[in-house]
């Protein structure tokens, strides 16, 4: 995890902490390992997966 404040696309400085999290299946087994943002002002967590373009747009805004 990294926590630090940023500037996204539009320049505005934005508190957040990136990082990636392990998901499981409901059979207990392992996932693969996802990236997420979470926003701190916002209170507004993200987790990057394939069904998410925006969660995604958003982590590399703010992350890279």
């Amino acid at each position: 995890m990294d926590r630090a404040v940023r500037k996204n696309t539009p320049g505005q400085s934005v508190d957040s902490i990136c990082g990636r999290v392990k998901s499981n299946r409901a059979s207990g087994d392992e996932n693969e390992t996802r990236q997420f943002l979470y926003l701190v002002k916002d209170e507004e967590a993200f987790v990057v997966d394939d069904s998410s373009a925006s969660a995604s747009m958003a982590y590399h805004a703010i992350c890279k």
